[in-house]
């Protein structure tokens, strides 16, 4: 028998400080109004308490983006919506009250560098892609509360392009992790509650090359310099998630998701917390 997932969601997150009463003078990036998501998985039996799950999810904005300065300017337009595709493939096994998994993943991205566009001197990095090691495990510490953990580590090439601001980019590196406890038929038979801290995936290393117009010469014509910046950010997002599920007749379940998050997107200074409620049903096949 094998297990079939699929699940759709959109999800709201709220800026929590208004742009009037924002005290920073320098542009901001707006927060990103809504994303959709989709999500399709496999699960097959092996045998010798091994399983393989085939991991397939999608992810896109559902709009552009502005910049919160007095210009407004389009920091990428409809057209130019950054776009991510992962396939994972992972095995697991299970020993007694412990399970160990490991598996591998491929992110493609499109128009993954924000403020960039698959033309002219903002012609950059229109596609990348980002592959990843991840191991998890989980222990059953009594018949109903279970301790579970997980990590991820990550690498993008690097890429450049000739006749383009952003002139190139470094090989980068990014992990990710996640602990949380599980409790088991709290409210009803087989429903599982958890609370988990998770940082989600946060760029480790890794440095860009910028071609920037730095003044005039004696002779009035404009002079560049190629300045180089860091790719790992300032901040660093955190998030505490709580979830329920519940088995709904005999071969389905529902659930809600709960995440409140601080520092969104690695931003340093963004709003104290964004807060992202999301539903899910399951069903097997």
């Amino acid at each position: 028998m094998f297990v079939a997932v699929a699940s759709f969601s959109v999800a709201a997150m709220a800026d929590e400080t208004p742009a009037s009463q924002d005290p920073s003078p320098a542009p901001r990036q707006a927060v990103v109004p809504a994303t959709g998501a989709a999500h399709f998985a496999l699960t097959q039996p092996i045998g010798h308490g091994v399983n393989v799950k085939l991991d397939l999810s999608a992810t896109r904005l559902s709009q552009g983006q502005t910049s919160r300065s007095g210009s407004d300017a389009v920091l990428f337009g409809a057209e130019f919506l950054p776009t991510a595709n992962e396939t994972m493939i992972e095995l697991s096994k299970s020993f007694g009250a412990a399970v160990m998994s490991f598996g591998l993943s491929q992110v493609n991205e499109s128009n993954p560098y924000l403020g960039t566009l698959p033309n002219g001197t903002s012609l950059f990095g229109s596609r990348t892609t980002t592959s990843a090691l991840h191991i998890g495990g989980s222990l059953q510490l009594t018949p109903k509360w279970m301790l579970a953990g997980r990590a991820a580590y990550g690498i993008a090439p690097g890429a450049g392009a000739n006749g383009s601001v952003p002139a190139e980019v470094s090989a980068a590196r990014a992990n990710a992790f996640a602990v949380g406890v599980i409790a088991a038929d709290r409210m009803a038979p087989g429903d599982r509650f958890s609370v988990a801290l998770a940082q989600p995936p946060r760029t480790s290393s890794g440095t860009a090359l910028i071609d920037a117009l730095t003044g005039t010469n004696h002779g009035a014509s404009d002079t560049d310099d190629r300045l180089t910046f860091s790719m790992v950010p300032l901040g660093r997002a955190m998030r505490v998630e709580l979830k329920y599920y519940r088995p709904v007749g005999k071969d389905a379940s529902a659930g809600v998701t709960l995440m409140v998050r601080r520092n969104p997107n690695d931003l340093e200074g963004a709003p104290a917390t964004d807060k992202i409620l999301a539903f899910r049903y399951t069903r097997q096949y």
